[in-house]
Formats: structure tokens, C-alpha cells, sequence
């Protein structure tokens, strides 16, 4: 017995010998053909070491085939990126679900094994498989469940799928597996993706069975999720840009509450609603006064308000006196205008405007900005306050 190891065609030569008439030689040529082994089509199979979590996510990608061997590989983890290592490492950056997809190829040609929206980054995701029947598993509203159960559509049999109202079924993947292991024809794993949108007990239950089977037959599957809700009541806060200044003053107000509020009650303080349901309002006080601002906000859970008195000053503009042409200004910088006539100096002549106008001054200027000996008036005091300044 001969063993041949690479394909072609041989010649064969037989030397045949005895103890009376010698030897002899017979050749055939090409008398055996050894073919070579066609290429075999490869399979493309995904495992990752990660399905979800936060952010930034990085998945071990393992490359694997039935069938035949690949010489080459091609990975598009769903975000742009691409490699074409067999067992790449890649790191998701942003929150999302990215769909995967691995093409592997050789002198046979070329296959691909896609997975929607495989990875969920940023995301928690529980996994759930038959071996977990009949369990309770806890999980965050708004996040994942990855049902796997064994199925085998070609011989009749088929899971389906029913969940509870606040529960919403995404996505259905059925995973061909090229060698099922103790079942016929195309087996493989259906896959269903299930995000919990609402809170408290949910359920969610299958059923095995043909579709001319009665009702009770087959294999049942049924777990229990209890969804808690992520949310909290609003923790009220804002700030506001500028906090003072003259009228009209335009405020901005901006919402620093926390535990995402979804709607918002403002009180400005000086009577007018106008934007007052806005998150980030824009508020004009056209009135000089010291204004307390409140917030009211609200979500599922709750609401809460934040109160901040005497928030928001505004005053009176510095206006030019009757008859001049420049408002007053403050020489020396101590927040009092003693320069009455807007010429930047102190004299006898804002001495004599500030007698003759003292009731227009308390009328239409801050008293603030006026008030020489800080007694709250304005009045003749002042003037003589001002006469020694001079």
C-alpha cells in the first residue's frame, strides 16, 4: 500500500525478480491520477466578549469558520470602523447600537455573517437563554433583554415570542448554525432583542411547537422582569446672566436642574408669565426693583421648586438732568454721581443743579446713585454733602 500526498498523475513501474530466469520491469505511465481536493466554502462564525455596557465600550472580536478556511478577513463593527484581523479588539466611543459583520473569504469565494444591532453601547443588557426558564430577573427601565433560545424552523418547529405591554420586542435574529449540534437540518438560535420601556413586573413567554400542533403542546418558556425606573424627582436649580444692570434688563435663565425634568414653571418676580414655561427662558424686567425668582419643575416621579430671593436687581438708567445734554457720571469710581452735568469733574455748578433738582432727581434717577449721605432720600442733606466735596 502506497500513500500519495499531493494531487497529479504517476507512473507506476513494477520490478519483478525469481531464482531462475532474473528480473523484469513493467512501467505504466500515468497509470495513477490523484485529484485535488476542491476549495471547500468557509462559514463565517461571530463570538464577542461583550454585548453592552457603558461607554467607552471595548469588545473582544473572535473570527471563526466552518466549513472551509479563510485567507481572508473582513470586520465592519458598525460605527465606520473596520479591521481585517481575524480577532480584532475595538472600542466603541458613543452610545448606540451598531450592527456587525464579519466576511470571510477564500479560492471558493466569499461569505458574510451580519448581526443586527449585536452591539449595544452604552447600554446595560441582560442575556437570557433556556437553561433560565421560569426565572425573575431585575433590570433598569430603558435598557435591553437578548432572549436566545434553540430553534429549527425545517422540521416544523418554531419559538414565538409574546411579551407584556411594557415591554417592546426591537428586533428578531435568526443565527444559522452550520453544524447544529443533536438536531436536523437548519437549527440554530433565534434571537430576540426586547427593550424595557416601562416599569414594575413584566413578563415574557414562548412557546415550541408546529403550527398544526394543538394548543398545550410544545415546549413553554416564561420569565419575569421587574423594571425599576432610572428616573428621580427633579432637583430644581438655574442661573441667570446678568443678575443686574439697568431697565430694560434682558435675563437669560438657565435650568440646572437635575433628574431630567420634562416641563418647567418659572415665577420672575415682577408679575409677567411670558416664556414662564420655558426650560432656558429670556426675561425682560422693565421696572427698576429687586426681583426673587422661583422654578417649578416636573417629571414622572415628582416635581420640586427652588426659590432664590432678591435674585435679580435691576435699576433705573443715569439720566441727563433737565436741560442737559450728558448724563451724570461718578469721577472718583464710589458708585455716588456727584458730576451732575456729565462735564467728568466735580464743581460749584452740580452743586446748583442738585438743589434745583432734587424732586426730578428722586423722580427719575436711582436713588442709589444720588444719595450723598446714604440715608435711604434724597434731599438737602445731599446738597451739603456735595458742597464740601467741591
Amino acid at each position: 500500500m502506497h500513500e500519495y500526498t499531493t494531487p497529479g498523475s504517476f507512473n507506476v513501474s513494477l520490478n519483478a525478480t525469481n531464482s531462475s530466469t532474473g528480473s523484469n520491469v513493467a512501467t505504466k505511465i500515468d497509470y495513477v491520477t490523484i485529484l485535488a481536493t476542491p476549495p471547500i466554502l468557509p462559514y463565517a462564525v461571530i463570538t464577542v466578549n461583550a454585548t453592552s455596557g457603558d461607554i467607552p465600550l471595548t469588545v473582544d472580536f473572535n473570527g471563526n469558520s466552518v466549513g472551509g478556511s479563510p485567507n481572508s478577513w473582513l470586520w465592519n463593527f458598525g460605527d465606520g470602523q473596520t479591521s481585517t484581523l481575524q480577532n480584532p479588539v475595538h472600542t466603541y466611543q458613543a452610545k448606540g447600537n451598531y450592527t456587525i459583520n464579519l466576511t470571510v473569504s477564500n479560492s471558493a469565494g466569499t461569505t458574510s455573517r451580519i448581526l443586527q444591532n449585536w452591539i449595544r453601547a452604552g447600554y446595560s443588557m441582560v442575556t437570557v437563554e433556556e437553561s433560565q426558564n421560569n426565572s425573575t430577573i431585575p433590570l433598569y427601565q430603558n435598557n435591553f433583554i437578548r432572549v436566545k433560545l434553540s430553534d429549527n424552523p425545517s422540521t416544523g418547529y418554531k419559538w414565538t415570542l409574546n411579551v407584556s405591554a411594557g415591554l417592546e420586542k426591537i428586533n428578531e435574529t435568526f443565527i444559522i448554525d452550520p453544524k447544529p449540534t443533536g438536531m436536523d437540518g437548519n437549527g440554530g438560535i433565534r434571537v430576540w432583542d426586547i427593550h424595557a420601556a416601562g416599569i414594575g413586573e413584566q413578563t415574557i413567554t414562548g412557546s415550541y411547537k408546529r403550527s398544526w400542533d394543538p394548543p398545550g403542546t410544545g415546549k413553554v418558556f416564561s420569565i419575569i422582569i421587574y423594571i425599576t425606573s432610572t428616573i428621580s424627582t427633579p432637583i430644581t436649580n438655574f442661573t441667570a446672566t446678568p443678575m443686574n444692570g439697568t431697565t430694560p434688563l434682558t435675563v437669560i435663565f438657565t435650568d440646572t436642574s437635575t433628574n431630567t425634568p420634562t416641563s418647567w414653571i418659572w415665577n420672575f418676580g415682577d408679575g409677567n408669565t411670558t416664556n414662564a414655561t420655558v426650560q432656558n427662558p429670556v426675561h425682560t424686567y422693565l421696572t427698576a426693583g429687586t426681583y426673587t425668582v422661583s422654578l417649578y419643575a416636573t417629571n414622572s416621579r415628582g416635581s420640586n421648586t427652588t426659590i432664590i430671593t432678591n435674585f435679580i436687581t435691576a435699576t433705573k438708567p443715569i439720566l441727563p438732568l433737565p436741560g442737559m445734554s450728558q448724563p451724570p457720571t461718578d469721577p472718583d469710581n464710589d458708585g455716588i454721581y456727584e458730576d451732575l452735568n456729565g462735564n467728568n469733574r466735580i464743581d460749584f455748578t452740580d452743586v446748583v443743579l442738585y438743589f434745583n433738582q432734587m424732586s426730578w432727581i428722586a423722580a427719575n434717577e436711582p436713588i442709589a446713585a444720588f444719595d450723598l449721605n446714604g440715608n435711604g432720600r434724597i434731599d438737602f442733606s445731599d446738597t451739603v454733602v456735595l458742597f464740601n466735596e467741591v
